[in-house]
């Protein structure tokens, strides 16, 4: 059997930054509330975009369900307005009558249009 042995060797850096321990705890607490407060008045916002982006929503799935219906109903109106029955109704209100005799208006051949190759 093979023996293997590892080692592991712990790097230290000579930099040493000593601030009185007051101040530097003070210093940390000071940065944290920072951060705290930070986040706390950015998640507002956010949560005041999510609101108004779901009212959005709600507003144009509402709009969207209404134009819906008013489209189904202006559809059947229209097929009742185009129906030969309704057609025929509105031809007796304006007092139209059927043509017995077509005549048709003489045009000279000056005033025709020959297509050329």
């Amino acid at each position: 059997m093979m023996n293997h042995q590892t080692s592991v060797s712990v790097l230290t850096f000579p930099l040493k930054i000593s601030f009185p321990k007051i101040l530097s705890l003070r210093l940390i607490l000071i940065t944290i509330l920072f951060l705290i407060i930070s986040l706390l008045i950015f998640y507002v916002f956010q949560v005041g975009l999510v609101v108004k982006g779901n009212y959005l929503i709600r507003d144009y799935t509402q709009e969207l369900k209404n134009l819906s219906i008013e489209n189904e109903g202006l559809g059947i109106e229209t097929t009742q307005n185009l129906s030969l029955g309704s057609i025929e109704k509105e031809i007796q209100e304006l007092n139209f009558v059927p043509v017995s005799k077509v005549s048709y208006i003489p045009i000279s051949y000056d005033y025709l249009v020959r297509e050329t190759r």
